[in-house]
């Protein structure tokens, strides 16, 4: 990278690494991209293409637009936005659907979820979450998506997507906040 930059997000495409917005003493467009300023947004790789989701623009203001990048094409498309504006939030596939979850706007932490259709370019809010929360991070495991850590006190949240449903099945032994999280395939 020709800058060093932070709350930004990255992804691996065949076997190309992607960084994508960010910021430095000041915010920050990566050559490779025609439209990302975002910081504090989410991204996540589903059918070999880049969707980014939210953050902050580059004067500072949230936002909801959704974008996709696709590498074979080396082209964005505008998607339709978020029914939330939000930052510091995260993202999760789940079989044909992307999961935007928490987040923050303003000063106060959101709880919002939105269930993304890529097919359709619609959206559908689903439950919120019990705890709303920010700067945590999530997996899709056994069926349900997982959230831990974030400035609501590490709580573990599961939102099971088949019910609608979300429980509350524990505390992180050390709160984390603003990190990846990620399931190895394999055994060490």
């Amino acid at each position: 990278m020709n800058k060093k930059r932070f709350k930004s997000t990255s992804v691996i495409i065949n076997e190309r690494i992607f960084v994508i917005g960010g910021v430095e003493s000041v915010y920050i467009k990566p050559k490779v991209f025609d439209t990302v300023e975002e910081s504090s947004h989410a991204s996540v790789i589903y059918k070999g293409k880049i969707y980014v989701f939210g953050g902050h623009s580059a004067s500072r203001d949230y936002l909801s637009s959704v974008e996709v990048y696709d590498p074979n094409a080396n082209r964005w498309t505008e998607l339709s936005p978020m029914k939330w504006k939000r930052s510091y939030f995260t993202a999760v596939v789940v079989n044909d659907s992307i999961y935007c979850i928490g987040g923050v706007y303003g000063l106060f932490c959101i709880g919002q979820v939105e269930k993304f259709d890529p097919s359709s370019n619609r959206w559908t809010e689903v439950s919120n979450m019990p705890v709303k929360d920010s700067g945590f991070q999530a997996i899709y495991h056994n069926e349900k998506i997982i959230c831990f850590g974030g400035w609501s006190n590490g709580k573990i949240q599961v939102y099971d997507p088949a019910k609608n449903t979300w429980e509350i099945i524990g505390k992180c032994p050390n709160q984390r906040r603003n990190y990846i999280a990620l399931i190895l395939e394999r055994s060490f």
